[in-house]
């Protein structure tokens, strides 16, 4: 399929917090599926984890996918009980945006996450740190002090620092250590990777086109 590549339109505040100004909801991928094939399935099983979320739009095919390898998934905002309930039974890890939540709320959300089937649920609460549920205790991982130009990543980075620390060592608390780490290296540098590219607010698009098996 040809179409538009996934864009999205972000700015920072005056803090340095990145806020999403708009986007193209995806572009053509929002409006197609991925098809995994046999090879897909086989380099897959081959590794630790498989990483997705809720903008990667394959719902359907985690039941599949969980009976290769164990599934870490990112949430952001999606709490609805029913949402909850339909991707919670394939997931080993699932991740939350929690900002806007209280402690006592990102408690509750966890446990509720764990009760349709996730096993280890983690909020991320921006300059508030983190919750983490793993069924026996919940841990409470402050944030690293750095000096902040731009918060965009700093969710994803603190997944990636969380899941490369703990599949090394398999100790909770080492890795959300590391994962506040990576996350305030993140927010040192503009955007969340390579760079950005200037917007068009005349709506003007690129003629380029990117090729989407």
């Amino acid at each position: 399929a040809y179409g538009e590549n996934g864009m999205a339109v972000v700015t920072l505040d005056e803090r340095g917090d990145r806020i999403f100004a708009g986007s193209n909801k995806g572009g053509v991928q929002s409006r197609l599926t991925l098809a995994f094939q046999e090879n897909d399935i086989s380099f897959i099983a081959g590794h630790d984890l498989l990483h997705t979320s809720v903008y990667s739009r394959i719902e359907r095919d985690l039941p599949m996918l969980s009976g290769h390898v164990p599934i870490s998934f990112d949430f952001s905002v999606k709490r609805d009980e029913a949402y909850l309930e339909a991707v919670c039974p394939y997931v080993t890890y699932a991740f939350f945006s929690g900002s806007d939540l209280s402690e006592s709320e990102c408690v509750r959300l966890a446990e509720k996450a764990r009760g349709f089937g996730a096993k280890i649920v983690c909020l991320t609460r921006g300059e508030h740190g983190a919750v983490l549920s793993d069924g026996e205790r919940v841990y409470h991982q402050p944030v690293v002090r750095a000096d902040i130009i731009d918060t965009l990543g700093a969710g994803d980075s603190f997944i990636a620092g969380f899941l490369t620390d703990f599949y090394e060592h398999q100790d909770i608390r080492r890795a959300l250590t590391a994962a506040a780490g990576t996350a305030a290296k993140t927010c040192g540098g503009f955007g969340a990777f390579g760079y950005g590219h200037p917007y068009r607010p005349d709506g003007g698009k690129s003629s380029e086109k990117t090729r989407i098996r």
